[in-house]
């Protein structure tokens, strides 16, 4: 057996509907059976149906046979499943546990504890939490390397005018170094570690621990992120190796063309910053005409 339709108007609210029964608690108004209370021999209940249209009203009056819903549907094997649940429940009534029935009907049962989701949820989230953890550090670490990148690249005109001046002044290129490296250490308390001075106080280093000039500068290139750095390295160690004299000439080309570098990243820096700006600036234009036109608006609704 299904649920009826029984509707409260008809043709579009122009009719009034009434259902009433000769049976109450087997059918309610709306049509729907309540299958706890039917019966599995089924029972015959009379249905009185009151239709009205403005003043006119009609009587229809027709029997049903209210049975249980059929075991070939999913209704009926719930139905013989809440029975044989409630039976179950109403014989150990008295007791401190349930007995959960075996079979309902010609249906086998088989009762398991509805799964917690919980435990999953958390792995999932904990997963998430360290792959958005492990996604922050690698991007705090390229943050952290851009940063320091973009300080050799700021270091790398002063180290050029300082090689240029020196070796113009007759210093050899170990001197030259030694010189940068001293003055660099004798500040560095003060001004701070500068990335750029820290490649060349290595490479200091690793001349005065024994290594050769040029194998100290050819290191010093593959070693660094900066192709500015890896061009100087090259220049050095090619002029070191074949004794050119355009030393000075190619060091001081490289110091107008690095000082030239430097001016464009300032302004490009510049640039950025300015597009940087014009959010908050938008921001602040909206709260001003917010300002201005709420006002005028009150002022016309009154």
């Amino acid at each position: 057996m299904y649920d009826l339709n029984f509707k409260s108007s008809y043709c579009d609210g122009l009719v009034v509907a009434d259902f009433k029964f000769d049976k109450y608690g087997l059918i309610n108004n709306d049509g729907r059976l309540i299958y706890e209370e039917l019966k599995e021999d089924g029972e015959v209940v009379n249905v009185i149906a009151e239709l009205r249209y403005e003043d006119a009203t009609e009587l229809y009056s027709f029997n049903i046979v209210v049975l249980p819903p059929s075991m070939d549907t999913v209704e009926g094997q719930l139905n013989v499943i809440d029975k044989a649940v409630a039976f179950a429940d109403e014989k150990t009534r008295t007791k401190d546990y349930l007995k959960l029935p075996k079979k309902a009907g010609d249906i086998s049962l088989k009762w398991q504890k509805k799964m917690n989701y919980r435990g999953l949820q958390l792995i999932v989230l904990g997963i998430a939490a360290i792959a958005g953890l492990v996604a922050g550090q690698k991007r705090d670490a390229k943050q952290a390397s851009k940063k320091l990148l973009e300080e050799k690249e700021r270091d790398y005109p002063m180290i050029v005018s300082e090689l240029s001046i020196l070796l113009a002044a007759g210093m050899s290129f170990r001197k030259a170094l030694e010189r940068i490296v001293h003055r660099y250490n004798a500040k560095k308390e003060v001004s701070g570690i500068r990335p750029g001075y820290e490649d060349m106080a290595l490479t200091y280093r690793k001349m005065v621990d024994g290594m050769g000039e040029i194998a100290a500068l050819e290191d010093l290139g593959m070693k660094s992120e900066s192709k500015e750095y890896r061009k100087l390295a090259m220049l050095l160690s090619q002029n070191l190796r074949k004794g050119s004299k355009d030393l000075l000439d190619s060091l001081q080309k490289e110091e107008q063309y690095s000082f030239e570098l430097r001016k464009q990243r300032a302004m490009r820096a510049g640039q950025e910053a300015s597009t940087k700006l014009l959010v908050p600036m938008a921001g602040m234009l909206f709260i001003v005409i917010v300002i201005l036109v709420v006002p005028a608006l009150m002022q016309m609704n009154i």
